[in-house]
């Protein structure tokens, strides 16, 4: 998955993605030698400011597996007022894991009525 982060009004923000790292490059991406390698910071988190972009790149099974992730602003009081989301990592086969170590939301999902097959669990959410 790349993003591609645009600071839009006056406000400084900072971009943190749980669980992911990338390099601290234009794009995300580091190439070349080794030397140029082992130089570039590796983070997870960027704060940008009014105007400022950049770039990041998140490949499944680099060091994270599978799983629900939140990306947001730093700022508290941004990520309060909605500046947050999620983003959801599919394991080796295309499924989307189950969250470790909790049940279903939804009783009906772990024992559906008539003894058919429960609904997927993260299907569509309207």
């Amino acid at each position: 998955m790349e993003f591609l982060v645009i600071g839009i009004g006056n406000d400084m923000h900072t971009f943190h993605v749980h669980g992911h790292s990338w390099a601290d490059t234009r794009t995300g991406v580091i190439d070349g030698s080794a030397a140029i390698v082992n130089s570039v910071p590796i983070i997870d988190n960027k704060t940008v400011g009014p105007g400022d972009t950049f770039g990041a790149r998140v490949i499944a099974g680099e060091s994270v597996g599978p799983g629900h992730w939140m990306l947001h602003c730093h700022m508290q009081f941004h990520s309060d007022l909605g500046m947050s989301t999620t983003f959801h990592v599919l394991d080796q086969n295309g499924a989307m894991t189950a969250h470790a170590g909790h049940a279903p939301a939804n009783p009906v999902q772990a024992a559906p009525a008539g003894g058919g097959q429960a609904p997927a669990a993260h299907g569509n959410h309207g």
